[in-house]
């Protein structure tokens, strides 16, 4: 996740990064095919760090609003 994380846009702090760089790592050396194609599917992913919402709207609407934000290549394909 945090390797997912790292592609499609982390928290803008520092600490974000700091607590999600070791886990990205860990996960490269315990994973790496886990963790590239965690990492191929956040390229082409957006996450909603920053994105304005509106919480009061029913469930199936925010779910629109976010996929229509994804990239026509959403899912990814796998090897």
């Amino acid at each position: 996740m945090a390797a997912w994380e790292f592609a499609a846009g982390r928290y803008r702090h520092w600490a974000a990064t700091l607590f999600c760089l070791p886990l990205a790592l860990m996960g490269v050396i315990f994973a790496p095919r886990k963790t590239a194609l965690a990492f191929r599917a956040g390229l082409i992913s957006t996450s909603l760090y920053g994105s304005e919402l509106d919480r009061n709207k029913p469930l199936t609407a925010l779910r629109a609003e976010i996929a229509a934000r994804r990239p026509a290549s959403y899912p990814p394909e796998t090897p």
